[in-house]
């Protein structure tokens, strides 16, 4: 129910942004990441009618893995809460 009347959904790449699909159409989807955006939830986005953001964190201090074959979508990372609200600000206006 959240979803399907929210107007601004915002989370982090994930299994959870997969609730995105009851939301209604004139909602957004603002999709949080670290490092390496992934286009998954874009894709499901564009099928759906759904407008999508991506809005980049910092990694946390220590988080960059080291082997190139890592997994980017697992650092913990921070969201500039002032490029959030912009983020916000530019749907609602």
């Amino acid at each position: 129910r959240l979803v399907r009347n929210a107007r601004i959904a915002i989370g982090g790449h994930g299994a959870a942004l997969t609730n995105m699909i009851f939301a209604p159409p004139d909602a957004t989807v603002i999709e949080l990441y670290a490092l390496q955006k992934q286009a998954f939830f874009k894709s499901v986005c564009d099928v759906l009618k759904i407008a999508h953001r991506f809005l980049e964190g910092a990694p946390v201090a220590g988080q960059i893995p080291s082997d190139p074959n890592a997994r980017f979508d697992n650092v913990d990372y921070t969201i500039d809460i002032q490029a959030a609200l912009a983020a916000v600000r530019s749907i609602v206006g």
